[in-house]
């Protein structure tokens, strides 16, 4: 994929495997649970142009968890999947947010003795290859996509009964 389609990032078609996205959550529960002075906090900026041709810079508040994590993955992947794996991490982080009482309630997760619970690997799976099909419209007329709870665990029996 050369090229950035913000419709497939929109609707999460472009897949991403299953054991680099655990990688990606294992490191940005280490780093959220690590004290900040252990952090890498060099800091950061962009330099951008206006139309009047004076240079700016934005900085990076290197203390602010997300910003940890946009470095990491420009790190991690090249430029032209990047997007698309982070668009669907924060997809999947929302996703188990929003429905981690029902994922324990349906026998898909555990409690992980932490905040967190521990989803069974068929979920992340379900939720690194599904593409987004929930759609909601906002008052103007926008429309943003995100998981089927009933997909996402119709997928995930469906890999356990093939896994068994």
């Amino acid at each position: 994929m050369s090229t950035f389609d913000q419709e497939a990032m929109k609707k999460g078609t472009v897949p991403w495997s299953a054991r680099e996205c655990a990688e990606v959550m294992e490191w940005y529960h280490r780093t959220i649970t690590t004290p900040k002075d252990d952090w890498d906090l060099d800091e950061r900026g962009l330099l951008f142009q206006d139309a009047e041709g004076k240079v700016s810079e934005l900085r990076f508040n290197m203390f602010q968890p997300m910003n940890q994590f946009g470095f990491y993955m420009t790190r991690r992947y090249a430029p032209d999947v990047m997007p698309y794996h982070t668009y669907r991490f924060m997809q999947i982080m929302d996703f188990l947010s929003e429905h981690q009482q029902d994922l324990l309630r349906d026998g898909l997760a555990r409690h992980g003795g932490e905040e967190f619970s521990e989803v069974r690997g068929e979920v992340l799976e379900a939720l690194c290859t599904l593409p987004f099909t929930k759609c909601t419209k906002s008052d103007d007329g926008g429309e943003s996509y995100t998981f089927d709870y009933e997909e996402v665990v119709s997928k995930a029996r469906d890999l356990i009964d093939h896994n068994e």
